[in-house]
């Protein structure tokens, strides 16, 4: 699997060959991240939870903080204790994307 992350489009894609499995969508805006979907296109390949932490480290990379709006990327990076302090203040407020 490959993942790329095009920044200028608020997306990170995840690929078996030439084939898309997953895609992530966020926006940037005053050095925050913010989550909006996590799509898996292929059930219980860990593909959504890889999209989430590319984008934490992208995030982590450029100084950036996160706030999850996606609920699955919500948990994902309350579950990960490195990834804390990246959470915006507000993480927990908004989270309703249900996709």
């Amino acid at each position: 699997m490959t993942i790329q992350i095009k920044v200028n489009e608020g997306r990170v894609e995840a690929f078996e060959g030439n084939e898309e499995v997953g895609r992530l969508e966020f926006t940037l805006e005053n050095s925050v991240m913010k989550i909006e979907h996590t799509m898996s296109y292929q059930e219980g390949k860990g593909i959504g939870r890889k999209l989430v932490m590319e984008a934490a480290e992208y995030a982590k990379d450029n100084g950036l903080k996160i706030k999850p709006v996606c609920s699955f990327a919500h948990a994902v990076l309350r579950r990960n204790e490195a990834y804390q302090n990246l959470l915006t203040e507000d993480a927990d407020e908004g989270v309703s994307c249900r996709l």
